[in-house]
């Protein structure tokens, strides 16, 4: 009914990623909606086979009525006008008799994959580039401290080591106080 004809012109015009979108067949096959071809519609494709000789519309509706909805297939990718691998999902809806299917071209995944991948090479990146810098710095600091700690404890040594000196060549008062700190 009416229904059936609104859900099938929102279908129509709903677009996902650069290739995504929906198509319907009956249980039998007959194509009643597809968004980028609609000279599909009425027309018996349950027969129809990919160029690796998997069929295509009868896996969907059996995977769909039977199995957990998921095909994989080749299928014209619109972008790059070629067959292109391609991963279907397809579920029953009984009370129209529609197998409702989508799918998602393999290379789109594979390309969103390899972006992810770059952002977390690039994040792991700046996070290593942030950890070497810290350290840096921290071991400048410490540097700086650590001179600074031995030149006090170095000073009175110093003296010491200059009023040996002055005994050891004679001189030197031997009742002075050694001055320590």
């Amino acid at each position: 009914g009416s229904n059936k004809q609104a859900a099938k012109e929102i279908l129509k015009a709903m677009r996902f990623e650069s290739d995504g979108y929906f198509f319907a067949y009956d249980s039998q096959g007959i194509n009643t909606l597809h968004a980028i071809k609609p000279s599909l519609e009425g027309k018996n494709l349950y027969d129809l086979k990919d160029e690796n000789g998997v069929a295509v519309i009868a896996g969907l509706i059996d995977a769909s009525q039977k199995g957990d909805g998921f095909l994989y297939f080749s299928w014209h990718k619109p972008t790059i006008n070629a067959q292109a691998p391609k991963l279907g999902y397809a579920e029953y809806l009984q009370k129209w008799d529609w197998v409702l299917g989508t799918g998602i071209y393999i290379d789109d995944i594979d390309q969103q994959v390899a972006m992810q991948r770059e952002l977390r090479t690039q994040e792991l990146n700046q996070h290593t580039l942030s950890a070497v810098t810290i350290s840096v710095i921290g071991l400048i600091i410490t540097s700086i401290l650590t001179s600074i700690a031995v030149s006090k404890g170095i000073k009175p040594l110093q003296h010491v080591a200059d009023s040996l000196k002055d005994v050891a060549a004679g001189g030197g008062d031997l009742t002075a106080r050694l001055k320590v700190e």
